[in-house]
């Protein structure tokens, strides 16, 4: 007769039940337990995992919001830490339009580091749009705020940087600025003085003239 394997049993090793069985003084069978048979494991649920990503782009206009006529950065190393800003995890460099992305990141806190390229600086923070403002720090670490993944909120892809293209300053420009106000200030005083040499002229010739 075939035996069902109980539930929440399974069978392993030979495909056989193996059997005790202990009977009383009377020959009435008390107890049958099988050898090759054990407890299943409930199934592990499967971890949640989560991601942090996003854009980096050109601020061209340094309001902090990503317009739709600026230019996405890419080639910018972007740098993803623990919780403590110092234990490093993962780095990787924006491609196919400024993005970046890190995911399947167990739930916990995260924060994130943008390198700024040559050349550039950090846009300003705190725009009223949250899924289009610069999420990085405006000093040169460039650090986010903490990343929280969790159950409720285990995808963010709203952590952006925008970066603003530093002024290259023109050695000759820059000798003319420092030259120019002195050149004018000067070239004031001697006008002046010019000036109030004609009037004291025509006076004197004014003068000379009643006397005659």
């Amino acid at each position: 007769e075939e035996v069902k394997v109980p539930n929440g049993y399974e069978k392993f090793g030979d495909s056989k039940f193996k059997f005790e069985i202990n009977k009383d003084n009377l020959g009435k069978t008390i107890e049958i337990s099988a050898k090759n048979l054990k407890k299943q494991e409930p199934p592990t649920p499967s971890e949640k995992l989560g991601s942090i990503g996003d854009t980096v782009w050109i601020d061209k206009n340094e309001n902090g919001i990503q317009d739709k006529d600026e230019f996405l950065a890419d080639k910018v190393k972007v740098i993803l830490y623990k919780e403590d800003g110092k234990t490093k995890i993962a780095d990787m460099y924006t491609a196919n339009g400024g993005k970046y992305l890190f995911d399947k990141l167990p739930l916990g806190s995260y924060r994130v580091k943008f390198e700024l390229p040559e050349g550039y600086k950090f846009t300003k923070i705190g725009s009223i749009d949250k899924d289009l403002d610069s999420d990085a720090d405006a000093d040169d670490t460039g650090m986010t705020q903490i990343i929280t993944l969790d159950d409720k909120n285990n995808q963010r892809l709203t952590i952006d940087a925008g970066i603003i293209k530093l002024e290259q300053k023109n050695p000759i420009k820059e000798v003319i600025k420092a030259v120019l106000p002195k050149t004018g200030e000067a070239f004031t005083s001697f006008a002046l003085a010019g000036a109030l040499l004609v009037l004291a002229g025509a006076i004197v010739l004014i003068v000379r003239k009643y006397k005659k």
